[in-house]
This record gives structure tokens, C-alpha cells and sequence, in this order.
């Protein structure tokens, strides 16, 4: 679903309300490798809806290891 959503999915569709709260699912899950591919997800769209919505959350996640 990540690779999809990086690639097919234009920032300005209705979807991306979605595909952040999944993300958010998945950066708070205990499975690193969920946690991952959701991190390299929101790498990958660099949107401006991205960055507001895991601006806070994404250092919280690299310092807590």
C-alpha cells in the first residue's frame, strides 16, 4: 500500500485524510517494520499535509529510538 501511495497518490486527493491516519496507525505501532515503511512513506510524498500532520511526531519517534 506504501509504495502505491508514494507514488500514485496526488497530495491534493480527497484520499489524503486516509492515508494520514493510517500513517498515524503505523507510527504507533509496536512492529519497527511498520513503523518504517510509514516513516519512508511520508519521506517519499514530502507534502505540506505531511509535514503538518507528523511535524511533531517524527522527532519524538527518532529520540525515543
Amino acid at each position: 500500500g506504501y509504495l502505491f501511495i508514494s507514488v500514485l497518490v496526488n497530495t491534493n486527493s480527497d484520499l489524503i485524510k486516509l492515508i494520514i491516519q493510517s500513517i498515524k496507525n503505523d507510527l504507533t505501532s509496536r512492529n519497527p517494520i511498520h513503523v518504517n515503511l510509514a516513516l519512508q512513506c511520508i519521506a517519499n510524498i514530502g507534502s505540506k499535509e505531511m509535514a503538518e500532520a507528523f511535524g511533531n511526531e517524527i522527532p519524538k519517534l527518532l529520540v525515543s529510538g
